[in-house]
């Protein structure tokens, strides 16, 4: 597990992560950026899933929203998520969006970081 979380400017922060990625890796992220979201009073969140692999069940995954909810994310936030269309975890990672978008969280799938930073920025 390998991931890197930075602000990016005034108003995006970016998580970048990279190989095997669990439910226990997923979790110290999320309170990471919440930590430095609500320090930068950020709401938008960039991850690049280039070069990550899940490796949370779906079970877990189906999991992560209360995660969230536990944690005290807002879902004013907006999640943009890039990876690769034939990524072998993208299967994975649009129920993992789905999941979310039904529990209120504001998470979308992209394949590019263009077109994901138009839509985090609302000019898509």
């Amino acid at each position: 597990m390998s991931s890197e979380i930075s602000y990016m400017n005034e108003r995006i922060i970016r998580v970048r992560l990279s190989g095997p990625q669990t439910l226990a890796d997923y979790r110290k992220q999320t309170e990471e950026v919440l930590r430095l979201a609500q320090s930068k009073n950020v709401n938008l969140i960039l991850v690049d899933d280039q070069r990550a692999q899940n490796m949370a069940s779906t079970l877990e995954l189906f999991a992560m929203p209360a995660m969230y909810e536990e944690l005290g994310a807002p879902r004013s936030a907006r999640v943009a998520i890039v990876m690769p269309h034939n990524s072998p975890s993208a299967a994975d990672i649009r129920f993992y969006e789905t999941v979310c978008v039904n529990r209120g969280f504001n998470v979308k799938i992209f394949s590019t970081e263009p077109t994901a930073l138009e839509w985090l920025l609302g000019k898509k």
